[in-house]
């Protein structure tokens, strides 16, 4: 960001930029962040309910889903196109065909993490060029621009878990589904997640991949804690509401956040958190990486982000675990033993 503050000082007032961000909730956070590294707010515009594209201010900001329904009234003639969390800009997304269109000498793209899928990788490379510049975040985090990371495993041995029985080759294509339902139902599972969020100090996020899972350990959380310090984020939560949360978050101490991965896990910028718990953790990498970014940003005082990673002594979650694990090595250069995963004896 300091970057982008630079160079609008040196070039930005005599040109027109345009901004995209990858949803409505970042369109207001991107602004603040922009006015609070000190780009004056009248250079700044937002395209988005209610703008009427007229606008003569040289900096635009626009999430991915209003320009493709608005494309016809924005403007064409933008001399800079910046391309916020660019690794989204996947084949047959729309966005990256209108992207491509304009006619501009400077695209750049900013992400964390580029597609797992090489054609997707491609895509966004035929759209905005080869990469400039990489930097490794075990290098960031040595450097002290983010936070370290300190994982700590933890396993949920199910004593009487189900054993699935698939007999056609259509229903092993689902057996991971089946799986994974019954761990987020799992009372005892999530029950035993909530306690641990409710030890921990500072504020926790606790990603959940479905909105029933996040229902179920909320209805929890509102029995065994302060309900002024419970807060719950998922799809249909309004963007006013989602920016009031991420605003306590930032201000205050001693809060529990549990939401949608899908909502959490690109480009909210919350510095005050020092716990996340993936409740339900996957194996993909970006998915994975964007979570933990939330996590990895500095504030006064903070050194460290404590992340909780749950598995359950079941196929799939000890699959999806190991890939977890490779991404600690890769990208963190985390290894995980087994001597550092813990493990809780349950009967879910």
């Amino acid at each position: 960001m300091s970057m982008l503050n630079h160079y609008s000082k040196i070039y930005l007032r005599n040109a027109r930029v345009l901004l995209v961000v990858p949803n409505i909730q970042l369109n207001a956070q991107m602004k603040k962040d922009f006015s609070e590294y000190g780009m004056p707010e009248e250079l700044l515009y937002m395209f988005i309910k209610g703008s009427d594209g007229r606008s003569k201010c040289p900096v635009w900001i626009t999430n991915r889903d209003w320009m493709n329904e608005h494309f016809d009234v924005m403007p064409k003639d933008f001399d800079v196109v910046i391309v916020d969390e660019c690794h989204q800009l996947k084949k047959g997304n729309n966005c990256c065909k209108l992207i491509s269109s304009l006619e501009t000498p400077m695209k750049i793209g900013l992400t964390g993490t580029l597609p797992e899928e090489k054609y997707d990788e491609w895509n966004v490379k035929g759209i905005l060029g080869p990469v400039v510049y990489d930097k490794e975040v075990h290098e960031m985090q040595n450097a002290g621009h983010i936070a370290q990371i300190k994982i700590k495993c933890v396993r949920f041995d199910i004593s009487n878990r189900p054993r699935f029985k698939y007999e056609t080759p259509e229903e092993f294509k689902t057996a991971h589904v089946d799986e994974y339902e019954f761990i987020e139902a799992s009372e005892v599972i999530n029950s035993a997640i909530v306690k641990l969020a409710t030890k921990l100090p500072g504020n926790t996020l606790i990603l959940f991949n479905h909105t029933s899972h996040g229902m179920a350990m909320m209805n929890i959380l509102e029995k065994t804690h302060d309900h002024e310090h419970n807060f719950f984020v998922n799809g249909s939560t309004e963007l006013a509401i989602r920016e009031d949360v991420r605003t306590l978050l930032e201000e205050s101490d001693s809060n529990i956040a549990i939401a949608n991965s899908a909502c959490f896990s690109t480009g909210i910028n919350i510095k005050n958190i020092s716990n996340i718990i993936l409740s339900a953790g996957g194996k993909a990498t970006v998915r994975t990486i964007q979570s933990l970014g939330r996590g990895l940003r500095l504030k006064e005082g903070k050194t460290h982000l404590n992340l909780i990673d749950i598995s359950v002594n079941m196929k799939y979650s000890m699959s999806h675990f190991a890939k977890r694990e490779d991404i600690y090595k890769n990208i963190y250069n985390k290894t995980i033993n087994t001597s550092d995963i813990k493990k809780i004896i349950i009967n879910a």
